[in-house]
């Protein structure tokens, strides 16, 4: 055992998200600590989640807690849902209606909140789908908790069950920007030595 350093390339396909996979998970079984791994991309975060997760947990014969973390706008503000059923609900025709309903139930139902999870399809046959999630997404300057601010429906919020979440996990992975974005407003200053 020596402790040297490895760079290795390799082309799309040969296993290298499985090759640092493998040692995060077996750190964090071990140290019942979670191992942050985080992509340059949404695309690689996906391929994690489908692909590569299913392959290390079965390869491990032990269950792994992952949970991917992306970006605050791929889920939804229930305050902006409430409004919308509110809104849907008052307006004379009832335009929207069924698009905040089916969000509703959807946020009801959905175990990660990821709204990019949300099938095309459905777009297709709920009028107004799309735009109804555009004006649900919890947005940070729309954000209440995230301004300092109490929010009556913080045990409701899809973004405090993704934290707690996390604090159970195995692995999290995130995307960089993200992971850089909460560590600058957790105070740490990347340029001190």
């Amino acid at each position: 055992q020596r402790d040297e350093l490895l760079l290795a390339e390799a082309g799309t396909g040969t296993g290298k998200s499985l090759a640092y996979l493998v040692p995060a998970a077996l750190w964090a079984l071990a140290g019942n600590r979670p191992v942050v791994v985080a992509t340059y991309t949404r695309n690689l975060q996906d391929q994690l989640r489908s692909r590569d997760l299913p392959i290390l947990e079965a390869a491990l014969g032990r269950p792994l807690r992952t949970l991917v973390v992306k970006g605050r706008a791929n889920y939804p503000c229930v305050r902006r849902v409430l409004d919308l059923l509110e809104n849907a609900a008052g307006s004379l025709f009832g335009e929207g209606l069924q698009a905040a309903v089916y969000l509703a139930s959807w946020i009801a139902q959905s175990e990660g909140a990821d709204l990019e999870s949300i099938s095309p399809e459905a777009a297709d046959v709920i009028p107004g789908l799309a735009e109804a999630i555009g004006e649900v997404r919890a947005h940070y300057f729309t954000c209440a908790s995230a301004a300092g601010m109490p929010c009556a429906l913080e045990r409701a919020c899809a973004l405090r069950r993704l934290r707690k979440a996390a604090e159970k996990a195995d692995l999290i992975v995130t995307n960089q920007a993200l992971l850089m974005a909460d560590l600058h407003r957790a105070g740490f200053n990347l340029r001190k030595p």
